[in-house]
């Protein structure tokens, strides 16, 4: 967890009381390029995120309500250490997503897992085949093989799981039982 920045104009109700109502918020910075703000307003005040972005400008979020008028909830109506987590939380989330990844919320599942692996695959379009993670092995799930004409073009195993019944027509043996040749 982020250490929270301390500001006294803005970490107390009295102290956001006392500033001068405005449109323009009051800023802090929380890390480089990344701010908190607060917009006071007669009716209590709002607490906003900003951050710079890649291509220059600001990119800017408003979080939730101040504990000005009403006690914090942590969830509608946020104080000063909440709102530096929830502004935290959003700016991780914006960088992940102005990054490419997917943002979710809740566990990470193994569908979510298998979802991010296939996607990474298809937009780094590799192509389906020898793999320099499998040491030089086809790589591809066994369903994925061809394994028609492998002995017409010289090719064999290299070690790999050895063919399915499916593909070779043999009975699984008994444990303990002799071999019977094939008929046919």
């Amino acid at each position: 967890m982020a250490r929270t920045v301390r500001d006294t104009n803005l970490e107390t109700r009295s102290a956001r009381l006392r500033l001068r109502i405005r449109a323009e918020p009051y800023w802090r910075g929380l890390e480089k390029g990344f701010f908190l703000g607060y917009r006071r307003r007669a009716s209590g005040g709002t607490w906003l995120a900003r951050r710079r972005l890649a291509e220059g400008g600001y990119a800017e979020h408003r979080i939730s309500n101040t504990d000005d008028l009403q006690d914090a909830d942590g969830v509608a109506i946020l104080d000063y250490g909440q709102a530096q987590e929830a502004a935290r939380a959003w700016w991780r989330a914006d960088l992940r997503r102005e990054e490419g990844h997917d943002t979710r919320s809740g566990p990470f599942t193994v569908a979510d897992a298998v979802a991010d692996y296939l996607t990474a695959f298809k937009t780094a379009r590799r192509k389906v085949g020898l793999c320099h993670a499998a040491g030089g092995r086809d790589a591809r799930p066994a369903g994925a093989r061809s394994h028609a004409g492998r002995e017409a073009d010289g090719q064999e195993d290299r070690g790999l799981a050895p063919r399915s019944r499916r593909e070779t027509g043999a009975r699984p043996q008994q444990a303990g039982s002799e071999a019977e040749p094939p008929q046919g």
